[in-house]
């Protein structure tokens, strides 16, 4: 890990002014008379610093997408960041995926989910990471039985098999190198690819529909699945273009916009 860039140098002095006294509390709430003396609770105090200094985001962090045009962009860009509370008056944050369009082939399109992403990563790419994960460990585990059974045909022993491993450790990290890398190619060419072109040529309406229907996908897969059902209901879809600006398709309201004609004459007068 390494210190959050967020954080300014004078972080760790503002912490210990503003925390240092609940911290001497909680050390007398926990060890009570215990006598634990200055290094020790130096190094207390050290580790509860490092758990705020450093990259590391636990349950309470949220995301940040902010995705559009500067004033002198001729094409869009996007750019995320990982959120997570403020404390010293200092926010935890941490810069994510930074996406520039661009005219050469390989940045004229992008498809970037968020959050729950597996099952647009699933489309994307034909098969969903964990299911790619497995099969990578079960080719890693059958490779490693199988160099087992061949020394055992070729007459190796028992007794002299384990001074062979790290020719077998070699040649099985190769044969896990080249599945990866087949692998790799075969997605690129069979499913990344044609969405990328797909994405190219597509007119922005369509754009949106696609987003959209990513979207309920997942919501989908959420409600089959005994997983935490964080996606779902109606969608906001829209589309920011450097023409028309940011237009909404569909957007849900708290109330039937058919029976609050009144609403809609105030709002857009």
């Amino acid at each position: 890990m390494q210190r959050l860039g967020s954080l300014s140098t004078q972080f760790e002095q503002k912490f210990q002014a503003t925390y240092g006294n609940l911290l001497g509390q909680m050390r007398q709430e926990i060890f009570g008379a215990t006598v634990l003396g200055n290094p020790l609770e130096a190094t207390l105090d050290d580790i509860i610093l490092f758990r705020f200094t450093q990259e590391f985001f636990g349950y309470d962090q949220s995301g940040i997408v902010i995705a559009g045009f500067g004033e002198d962009e001729l094409l869009p860009a996007l750019r995320s960041y990982t959120v997570e509370y403020v404390i010293a008056d200092e926010l935890r944050s941490s810069p994510g995926e930074r996406v520039n369009v661009g005219l050469a082939p390989d940045q004229a399109a992008f498809v970037m989910p968020f959050a729950q992403s597996d099952e647009m990563l699933s489309f994307v790419f034909g098969s969903p990471p964990a299911l790619h994960n497995h099969y990578r460990t079960t080719v890693e585990e059958r490779l490693r039985s199988f160099s087992g059974d061949l020394l055992s045909l070729a007459g190796v022993t028992a007794a002299s098999q384990p001074t062979m491993q790290p020719q077998v450790q070699t040649l099985v990290q190769a044969q896990l190198l080249q599945f990866d890398q087949e692998m790799l190619q075969h997605r690129l060419a069979t499913y990344l690819n044609p969405v990328y072109q797909a994405v190219r040529a597509l007119p922005k309406e369509d754009l949106a529909s696609m987003a959209e229907a990513l979207v309920s996908l997942t919501s989908l897969r959420r409600k089959a699945s005994m997983d935490l059902q964080t996606v779902g209901g109606p969608v906001d879809v829209a589309v920011i273009s450097k023409g028309d600006g940011f237009i909404w398709l569909r957007r849900k309201h708290y109330f039937e916009t058919q029976l609050n004609p009144q609403f809609l004459a105030n709002y857009y007068r």
